[in-house]
């Protein structure tokens, strides 16, 4: 009886330890998933900003060629040189379209960003769920092991 007193105690030290074990476990995926929710919270307010910027620059172009549109004749009689207003026009509106095209590549890549943290974030979750799962069923074997000895206690 002496024997089984030990070897349940022992048991139950070692459950306790794989207790910590997960909590540990537990504690560090919970930072873990953290970190990745505010890495993904940090890429959704770029890719917002980003959105943002590649609305500005759409509404600028569209602003300069409704300019250049409406005002076509009568900017080139002021300049006196429509060559190169022309140019200069032209260089800008392809300025704009370049800063466009990289703010949408930019957007695009967050975007893929926010997608590979989601996944991280997703995946982090099935582990910590994982191993909430685990931590239950220890719990579960250290509490029938401790009913255990506590019978084994008041039958001795």
């Amino acid at each position: 009886a002496k024997d089984a007193k030990e070897r349940a105690e022992a048991e139950i030290e070692k459950l306790k330890a794989s207790v910590d074990a997960y909590k540990q476990e537990v504690d560090a995926l919970q930072k873990d998933l953290k970190e990745m929710t505010d890495k993904l919270a940090a890429a959704a307010e770029a890719t917002e900003a980003l959105a943002k910027d590649v609305k500005t620059l759409q509404r600028d172009m569209e602003k300069e060629v409704k300019a250049l549109n409406d005002d076509k004749t009568e900017l080139l009689r002021k300049l006196g040189a429509s060559t190169t207003a022309l140019e200069k026009a032209t260089k800008e509106l392809e300025a704009m379209t370049k800063r466009f095209a990289e703010a949408e590549e930019s957007l695009k890549s967050a975007r893929k960003d926010a997608e590979k943290l989601t996944a991280s974030v997703k995946d982090l979750t099935q582990k910590l769920e994982k191993s909430e799962a685990a931590r239950g069923k220890v719990t579960a074997d250290r509490d029938a092991l401790h009913e255990e000895l506590e019978a084994l206690k008041k039958a001795h």
